[in-house]
């Protein structure tokens, strides 16, 4: 046991710190230089000092742990410190490191403050993803279009998004045990489905923001125009159940402001990332009276941190097929709810996730560890009675809010970056995905995807410009032939496709 923590922490020091070490560096710059501060100046003073501290206290405990190591090999062999009892204080000072960490995680929920500089103190890889001075350039400028268009009238269809957080692609991991609620569903041609979705990331913050934004990683910003605020523009209510931990990466600050109404666990107390939440408080909604209406659903039950449910512990052998039969239990409730309020019958829900997981393949386990299939796969289930979706060969998480908008009638504006599902041709198309916001994050990973006739590419690039551990490295996968991505075309594919795709990522990344 502490072999193993020893290896793994002593594996993020190396990865991570040199980041936290360059953030600071960086912030020390802008201040001594006077230039003019990016984002909220209280935000970026917070990150400034909490980094310090942590990076002091991280110090302090190198310098303690060297003397103990020094003092201890050179005491006699019958001194009473063993090698085991090495490990354990130095497993000691680890987990001394990682309860201030915590602490001041909770701090940040318990105050409100918003931002991935803060969460960049302890996870380099969120190194300010969504607060450059041109992300916010893109998102002030889509902001003034959206608030000089007038807003047109819907045809009144109430919309519904679910996603379901880390919900795989391939989420029948057990075959012998398939959600019973969404197989029946489409068994029944109730629930259309898309087969190749990919998301624009791999975790939550830009998975999420992707969906209801429908923008591109490089163009992601707190101030994006979502979704719910164009709906509610529209004449739509809109209203939003949050399951998992509030605060997390500062989403609550984001969206909860864009809401009608909006609930969460610390709002309606609740066990955190129990998606009860979600079935407890829907039937308290007076959706049949306001309608149209936006419903924004999001469960935990498929992420590790969601909270099992006895009953759907121990079906299949596997964790994740059994966490997503609980899901698909949610589901089903959520739909009896609409059923019993009258307004199912008229409404679209699509189901979703905001990124995929991995489950040991490539020899991962969970998500935002790569760009690799699993990763970035998810499902696309559509419920519309009236109303027939194509089957894309792919599609992206970007083509939600556009389709939503288009079911209700309203006018898609020009700046969301995914295309409606009814209005799509098949034709040509690249898509971008990255492994997080960071800038200069230790193992950055960025990918382009291309659907190309039959055939759907991609390009992953592994590296970054300083820091980085592992060498850089680039891979080239054709997905519907070699969806495990185990041949890699660097080399042998058709020069004028790799040239095309090299050349969007070094137009689309471009920093």
């Amino acid at each position: 046991m502490y072999d193993s923590l020893l290896i793994n922490s002593f594996s993020l020091l190396l990865e991570y710190y040199p980041a936290y070490f360059s953030h600071i560096l960086e912030l020390l710059k802008i201040f001594i230089s006077g230039k003019i501060i990016p984002g909220s100046l209280g935000l970026v003073i917070y990150s400034l000092t909490a980094g310090l501290f942590v990076f002091a206290i991280l110090i302090i405990l190198i310098i303690w742990l060297s003397k103990k190591i020094t003092s201890l090999l050179s005491q006699p062999r019958t001194e009473i410190y063993t090698l085991s009892s090495l490990k354990k204080l130095s497993a000691a000072c680890l987990l001394i490191t990682l309860i201030t960490q915590i602490f001041f995680i909770k701090i940040y929920a318990v105050k409100n403050w918003r931002g991935e500089q803060f969460i960049d103190t302890f996870f380099s890889e969120s190194h300010n993803p969504f607060t450059e001075p041109y992300r916010e350039h893109f998102a002030q400028h889509d902001r003034e279009i959206f608030n000089t268009t007038v807003a047109k009238k819907g045809n009144g269809q109430n919309l519904v998004l679910i996603i379901i957080d880390a919900m795989r692609g391939n989420y029948i991991y057990d075959p012998k045990y398939p959600p019973p609620f969404i197989t029946k569903l489409i068994s029944e041609h109730k629930l259309q489905t898309e087969d190749l979705v990919y998301s624009t990331c791999s975790y939550s913050l830009c998975g999420i923001m992707g969906i209801v934004a429908s923008k591109n990683v490089v163009e992601l910003n707190p101030e994006n125009v979502k979704i719910q605020e164009i709906l509610k523009k529209s004449g739509y209510e809109t209203y939003s159940i949050m399951s998992g931990f509030p605060d997390w990466y500062g989403m609550k600050d984001i969206y909860e402001k864009t809401y009608d109404t909006y609930i969460d666990s610390d709002i309606n107390k609740h066990e955190t990332h129990l998606d009860d939440l979600i079935t407890d408080t829907l039937p308290t909604f007076n959706l049949q009276n306001t309608q149209p209406f936006f419903l924004y659903l999001r469960l935990m039950s498929t992420h590790e941190y969601g909270r099992q449910k006895p009953q759907f512990m121990e079906i299949s052998r596997y964790e994740y097929a059994n966490r997503v039969l609980q899901a698909d239990d949610y589901v089903r409730q959520i739909f009896e709810t609409l059923d019993k309020k009258g307004v199912l019958k008229n409404s679209t829900i699509i189901i979703t996730g905001d990124h995929g997981h991995s489950q040991g393949e490539k020899h991962e386990y969970g998500h935002n560890m790569s760009l690799y299939h699993n990763q970035l796969h998810i499902p696309i289930m559509i419920y519309d009675e009236s109303m027939h979706y194509p089957k894309l060969k792919f599609a992206s998480s970007l083509d939600i809010a556009p389709t939503l908008l288009d079911r209700a009638g309203i006018d898609i504006p020009e700046y969301l970056n995914g295309i409606s599902i009814l209005r799509n041709n098949n034709q040509d198309r690249m898509l971008f995905h990255s492994k997080a916001g960071a800038q200069h994050q230790t193992d950055r990973m960025r990918a382009v995807t291309y659907l190309h006739g039959d055939k759907v590419y991609k390009y992953i690039y592994t590296g970054a410009k300083r820091f980085s551990i592992s060498p850089k490295k680039e891979e080239l996968y054709e997905i519907t032939t070699d969806p495990e991505e185990n041949h890699n075309l660097i080399g042998s594919i058709d020069p004028e496709i790799f040239n095309k795709m090299k050349a969007a990522y070094e137009e689309h990344f471009r920093d």
